[in-house]
């Protein structure tokens, strides 16, 4: 075990752990975007390692694999637990290490090399005692059997070492929900986890089957490691803490909430640890570019920011922007939102209270909540001074029903990738399949499109490309996009069978998400330039889609059309961003 005097630092162990598996032939993979690709829709946030490699495990083509092991530091956020956080453990936001392995044809020497690897990287590289240490692995259900490979394989390799035999809620793992209409297959499989101290510090998931999505599974063609390790987990068995934000890695917020909170750390923690977690996501997902708002990603950030606020009144804070100055100005601009929200939302609960109500409502509380961020606890203290109940039961039901409502908004959004249907809306979607045909037309017949996110205000659009673009290949797409436009080309619609769509060489996805028949939107140029593929009627096809719409009428109507960003968005997707303005 580690001496306090040998304690590693968070930055160390991260780069410890890149160089020991780029030594045994993996490659340092870049971290994907905290915003994941838009074409799955099951889930809002980067939430593991693999997520960003997801489609590496399901290819029928592992040879099209531009990198056949991997190892990242990954970036996460989850919701679902956010409620407990405040305890010792507890997080939203973390690091995820993780090394990766794809196109595997044989299961049993994929898990031999990843469990001797784990092994010595705990033990040889980390120093963490075998005594401290007890592994887990499947124990096997009436769908799938028993992991008795890793078994062997641990009982050789760590022999002495605890093996608990676990069901499928604690050592069987898949990313997302299982595979339906539009949304991709899941990968999954069996794990084996690793505990220090009782603490699970690292989970290496066996990716052997794709859920059908009907309760069964089948085999996959080939298969795929997946491996993620908690960096603050880690941290505290490497520095023999029980409290996770104990840790080098809040030791700099510790320092700054300590200048300004009433309470000392050991006095509150419970409202330490919720400011500290929920100021460290919120920071990482205003960098990521997401705005606080009432949908989705926005709601999330904006509620990680409201509740980090309401946690510091808790601790005498006014102003949490004046011990961290270097917050991002969208934090602190909600800031002061908040504080006028929480002004006008105590008025309107007072005015309730004048009438003379022996209880307030549940909806009614909720919708205070809602509408000024006024929290549950506030309402409460508030009703209470004048021995006011409120209907808590009837407050969670009205926010389990708005958590339902958005989630179902939010898979009706992704379906189509709009956040409206506004005019301006409609014209950055028209944008989309000439940024696409400028796309493939630049770069290549291998780009096609792998999500959308499309507002009033601007494009995002995600495609297949496994390097960055250069900057005269940016120059080249705007300009031909904007020769489209500014050619006035009519953008027309027919609707025909799936089967006619595909015969017709519209691009889309032929699965099972369209119905019988579709909308096949085309842009054509009437004058074609030499060698074009040209119709007949309509001339040269510029772009040929299968789309629910809508669209404009004509080209000219988009205006001038610029790419302000090109970044990665995970492995071998590339992501740009751009806007629509008048000439």
């Amino acid at each position: 075990m580690m001496t306090s005097r040998e304690r590693t630092l968070s930055v160390q162990v991260k780069q410890k752990f890149s160089d020991f598996f780029q030594e045994r032939g993996y490659k340092n993979w870049p971290a994907g975007s905290l915003i994941p690709d838009e074409s799955d829709p099951s889930v809002l946030f980067t939430t593991a390692g693999m997520q960003q490699f997801k489609g590496w495990y399901t290819t029928s083509q592992p040879s099209t694999i531009n990198c056949q092991r991997t190892t990242t530091c990954q970036p996460c956020l989850r919701t679902s637990d956010i409620d407990e956080v405040g305890d010792e453990n507890h997080l939203t936001f973390f690091e995820m290490l993780g090394n990766f392995s794809f196109g595997e044809k044989d299961s049993y020497k994929m898990k031999k090399r990843a469990i001797e690897e784990t092994w010595e990287f705990v033990t040889k590289e980390l120093n963490i005692e075998p005594k401290r240490i007890t592994v887990s692995v499947f124990s096997g259900d009436e769908k799938i059997e028993e992991d008795k490979e890793s078994l062997a394989i641990w009982q050789e390799v760590a022999p002495g070492v605890e093996i608990k035999k676990q069901g499928r809620e604690d050592n069987f793992w898949g990313l997302g929900p299982p595979a339906q209409a539009g949304r991709p297959s899941t990968p999954c499989g069996r794990t084996t986890e690793i505990y220090v101290d009782g603490i699970e510090i690292w989970n290496l998931v066996f990716n052997e089957f794709v859920d059908n999505g009907d309760g069964s599974f089948r085999p996959m063609e080939s298969f795929g490691l997946d491996t993620g390790m908690g960096l603050e987990r880690l941290m505290m068995a490497l520095e023999d803490t029980d409290d996770i934000f104990a840790t080098d890695i809040y030791r700099l917020w510790r320092d700054k909430l300590a200048k300004i909170s009433r309470f000392k750390y050991q006095e509150r923690p419970r409202d330490w640890r919720i400011i500290i977690d929920h100021l460290r996501a919120a920071t990482a997902l205003a960098e990521a570019g997401i705005i606080p708002g009432n949908k989705d990603r926005g709601y999330i950030l904006r509620r990680l920011i409201r509740r980090a606020l309401v946690y510091g009144q808790n601790l005498g804070i006014e102003n949490i922007g004046q011990a961290f100055s270097d917050l991002p100005a969208t934090i602190k601009e909600e800031e002061e939102k908040f504080g006028l929200a929480i002004k006008k939302g105590k008025k309107e609960l007072e005015e309730i209270l004048g009438r003379g109500q022996k209880e307030i409502p549940g909806q009614l509380a909720f919708d205070l909540f809602q509408t000024y961020g006024l929290p549950l606890e506030i309402i409460k203290e508030l009703a209470g001074e004048q021995n006011i109940k409120i209907d808590e039961d009837g407050f969670f039901a009205a926010a389990e029903s708005h958590r339902q409502t958005s989630r179902q908004g939010m898979e009706q959004k992704f379906a189509g990738g709009l956040a409206d249907d506004s005019n301006e809306t409609i014209k950055y979607h028209t944008a989309c399949h000439l940024l696409l045909a400028a796309l493939r037309k630049v770069l290549g017949g291998h780009v096609v499109q792998k999500g959308s996110n499309i507002t009033n205000q601007r494009l995002r659009f995600d495609f297949s490309h496994p390097e960055k673009m250069t900057p005269e290949q940016v120059k080249a797409i705007e300009d031909w996009v904007n020769d489209k436009i500014k050619r006035d080309l009519p953008v027309a619609t027919e609707e025909m069978t799936v089967a006619e769509a595909k015969e017709s060489g519209a691009m889309g996805v032929f699965d099972e998400r369209y119905g019988e028949r579709v909308k096949v939107y085309t842009i054509a140029d009437p004058s074609p330039s030499s060698g074009a593929e040209v119709n007949p009627t309509t001339g040269e096809i510029i772009s040929k889609e299968i789309c629910g719409g809508p669209h404009v009428k004509r080209t000219e109507e988009l205006g001038d059309f610029k790419i302000t960003k090109e970044e990665s968005s995970s492995a071998g997707v590339r992501r740009v961003k751009a806007v629509l303005t008048k000439k």
